[in-house]
């Protein structure tokens, strides 16, 4: 996934306004979850993301030992917004960066943070497909203007 795209993606998803809103929310994300991870999984994951992007993952300091709440706070302050939007932004950046990973680096991710915030780290779910539509009742008789007949009790 390319840069524009990966934006584009959080800005539909978390219903921002501007692109630049959407990058901050990212960049504070990746910068909070560079801290949580040692120096050498940062740059890992940074090699599977966009350069700019990634680059927010190389903001020490590296190997913080804290909870996916401690991660939302950080996200809060670094982002600049109430704590409910910060857990949402968080959420939505985790989500489509783990769309953007390969397999084998997102299920490293996953394994080297704590259960809580590795949880955060999965691609969206895929959307049922929709219900299939009811059949006409005059077709279920066998009745349609296709053949030209009427339903019951015309004559």
């Amino acid at each position: 996934m390319n840069q524009e795209r990966l934006v584009d993606e959080v800005m539909k998803r978390a219903a921002f306004q501007q692109p630049a809103m959407a990058s901050l929310a990212i960049d504070a994300t990746l910068e909070v979850m560079g801290q949580r991870l040692s120096a050498a999984e940062a740059r890992a994951l940074m090699a599977e993301l966009p350069t700019n992007i990634g680059q927010s993952l190389a903001r020490g300091p590296h190997g913080g030992c804290f909870d996916r709440d401690e991660l939302y706070r950080r996200v809060s302050r670094r982002e600049g917004v109430r704590l409910g939007f910060a857990v949402e932004h968080s959420q939505v950046v985790c989500q489509v960066v783990a769309e953007a990973l390969s397999e084998p680096a997102r299920t490293r991710l996953q394994q080297t943070l704590p259960p809580d915030i590795a949880a955060l780290i999965a691609p969206r779910a895929p959307t049922p497909p929709p219900p299939p539509r009811p059949r006409y009742a005059a077709r279920t008789l066998g009745h349609s203007i296709a053949t030209g007949r009427t339903g019951p009790g015309a004559r």
